[in-house]
C-alpha cells in the first residue's frame, strides 16, 4: 500500500519501496493522469494529512471548490510524467508497458509513454527495490513476467500472446536504432537493444552505418507520426523499416521536415507527445458529454490551444460562470469563469447579431450559476476568426483566454 499518497494505485517510487513484481502493472504517464484528474482533487491551503501532494481522492458532494489545488495538482501531473509517481494498473497483472524478463531485468516497451528519461528513471527505482530484497530462493532475481491463459485441459498450449512477448527480433533492434538517432541518445537506445537480448543487437549494429541513418531517421519519424512511438506488433516494425515506405528527398534534412510537415508535427517530439495527450483529452470529454460526429469535435477543437494545458475537472455547486451573447440570444456550451477576460480573448467577437436578424449589437454579459456540481473541459481559447457571431463581417479574435466546455445546459441556470 502506497504511504506517500492516497488510494492503492499511485505510488512515489522513491519513497513507497513498490515491490519489484508490481512494476509490471504500472501505466503510461497519460493514462493515469487522466485517471487523477477524473478521480482526485487537490488544495493548495493547509495541509492536514502526511502525503507528499495535499490530495484526496473527488467527494461527489463536497463545499470546497477543486480551484483550490492548482499547484498542487502541478506539481503531481511534473512528477507522474517524469515517472517518480506512478499508478499500478487497477487489474491484477500486466499493464504491457512494462514487463520483467528471463534475466530479472525491467523492460519498457515504450519509452515515449513519460517525459524526460521518466522510463529510465523507473527502471532505476526497479533497480534499487530489487537491491533490497533476498532473491537467493529464486536464482538471485525476481520472476519474470507471466501470461495468464485459460485452456481446455486436452487442447495444446496455445502461442504466447504477442503482446506480452519480449519484442528482440533484427527489426525491433532497427527501430531501437531510428529512435537513438531520432532522440540523439544512440548509447542509450543500443543498451536497450542489447537488453531485450536476441537478434535485436544485430538488428541495431546492422543498421548503424552512414548510408542507412538517413533512411532511419526518416523511418523514426513515420513511427512517430503513425502512434509516436507506439508500435504494438513486429510486423509494424518490419513494414516502417521497408524503404518502399518512405518518401526519398534531396538530403536528410528535407525528408525530416517533408515528413514534419506531412503529419503536422512540430518536430519536437516531447511537445508533439502533449498535442496529441491533450486531443485524446478533448476528444474523450465531447464524446462522454454526447458529441459523437467527429467532425463536431475537430470544430470545436480548432478553437482549443492543444500547446496549453487541457484538463477535465469539477466545478461545484453554486460556482459562477460567464457568457458573452447578443441579447435574447441562446445559451451556449463555452464559459468564462472569470468576468473581467473579453470576448476576443476567448476567441469570439465583441459583437453580434440579434437572433434572427442582421442587427448588429454590442454583446452583454450573462451570468449563470451551477445547480449542481459538474465536470467541465478547461482550456485555452486559440486565435479564431469569428464567422458566426456577424457572419456578414468576419471578426479576427486573439484568443489566449481560459474557457469552460460543458453541454449541460440544465445544470446552469441564469443568475438574476
Amino acid at each position: 500500500m502506497s504511504l506517500s499518497l492516497p488510494g492503492i494505485y499511485l505510488y512515489n517510487l522513491s519513497r513507497d519501496n513498490l515491490r519489484p513484481e508490481e512494476y509490471e502493472r504500472i501505466v503510461s504517464a497519460y493514462a493515469a493522469w487522466s485517471r487523477v484528474c477524473r478521480e482526485y482533487e487537490f488544495n493548495d491551503g493547509y495541509h492536514a494529512n502526511h502525503y507528499i501532494i495535499n490530495m484526496r481522492e473527488r467527494q461527489v458532494h463536497h463545499t470546497q471548490a477543486s480551484s483550490l489545488g492548482p499547484r498542487e495538482k502541478d506539481k503531481l501531473e511534473r512528477m507522474v510524467f517524469s515517472g517518480e509517481v506512478v499508478m499500478l494498473s487497477d487489474l491484477y497483472g500486466p499493464a504491457k508497458l512494462f514487463h520483467i524478463n528471463e534475466d530479472g531485468t525491467l523492460i519498457c516497451s515504450d519509452p515515449l509513454a513519460f517525459h524526460h528519461d521518466g522510463a529510465k528513471r523507473i527502471i532505476t527505482e526497479y533497480s534499487k527495490s530489487v537491491s533490497c530484497r533476498d532473491y537467493r530462493r529464486s536464482g538471485g532475481k525476481p520472476r519474470p513476467t507471466q501470461v495468464k491463459r485459460l485452456v481446455r485441459a486436452s487442447a495444446p498450449d496455445l502461442p504466447e500472446p504477442q503482446a506480452f512477448r519480449t519484442i528482440n527480433s533484427k527489426a525491433a533492434g532497427r527501430l531501437l536504432a531510428a529512435g537513438g538517432i531520432y532522440n540523439g541518445n544512440v548509447e542509450g537506445f543500443e543498451k536497450a537493444a542489447k537488453d531485450l537480448g536476441g537478434d535485436a543487437a544485430k538488428g541495431f549494429e546492422q543498421v548503424m552505418n552512414d548510408e542507412s541513418k538517413g533512411l532511419l531517421i526518416a523511418g523514426a519519424s513515420i513511427a512517430a507520426g503513425l502512434g509516436l512511438g507506439r508500435l504494438n506488433t513486429v510486423r509494424q516494425i518490419a513494414t516502417l523499416s521497408k524503404p518502399s515506405t518512405i518518401k526519398k528527398a534531396n538530403t536528410v534534412s528535407d525528408r525530416h521536415a517533408y515528413l514534419n510537415d506531412k503529419f503536422g508535427r512540430s518536430g519536437d517530439i516531447n511537445h508533439d507527445i502533449n498535442i496529441r495527450g491533450n486531443k485524446d483529452i478533448v476528444r474523450n470529454f465531447m464524446k462522454e458529454s454526447g458529441i459523437s460526429k467527429e467532425r463536431t469535435i475537430e470544430q470545436y477543437m480548432d478553437g482549443i490551444n492543444l500547446n496549453e494545458r487541457v484538463s477535465v475537472e469539477s466545478i461545484n455547486k453554486g460556482k459562477l460562470a460567464y457568457q458573452n451573447q447578443a441579447p435574447g440570444n441562446w445559451q451556449g456550451n463555452w464559459y468564462s469563469l472569470n468576468k473581467d477576460i473579453p470576448p476576443t480573448k476567448l476567441g469570439i467577437n465583441p459583437e453580434g447579431n440579434l437572433r434572427g436578424t442582421d442587427i448588429k449589437v454590442p454583446k452583454v454579459m450573462t451570468t449563470y450559476q451551477s445547480q449542481q456540481p459538474v465536470q467541465m473541459l478547461r482550456s485555452t481559447a486559440s486565435p479564431a476568426l469569428d464567422t458566426w457571431s456577424v457572419p456578414k463581417v468576419p471578426f479576427q479574435a486573439e484568443g489566449g483566454g481560459i474557457q469552460w466546455f460543458s453541454t449541460n445546459k440544465d445544470v446552469w441556470s441564469p443568475k438574476k
